[in-house]
């Protein structure tokens, strides 16, 4: 995406496939998305683990649920150092 000179953000971003489903091609990355997702630790229970990792088990998670949850697990993992 260009941008204009002028511009400091673009006006309108497209994320190809954004709400689609993961398109996963190995069964055994689906296996270590539903691995990953178990140590999705929230003290608060906002965040439901056994949802996000019935939704990856049933290979129904979209890019844009996995997008907000690596956002929220890398700010957890940062918030530690």
């Amino acid at each position: 995406m260009k941008l204009d000179h002028n511009e400091k953000s673009p006006k309108e971003l497209y994320i190809p496939n954004s709400g689609e489903i993961l398109q996963l091609d190995k069964d055994w990355q689906w296996d270590a998305l539903v691995n990953s997702l178990d140590m999705l630790d929230d003290d608060r229970d906002i965040l439901n683990k056994e949802t996000w990792q019935e939704k990856a088990r049933n290979k129904e998670m979209t890019i844009d649920e996995l997008s907000c949850l690596n956002t929220i697990m890398i700010s957890r993992l940062l918030k530690k150092l």
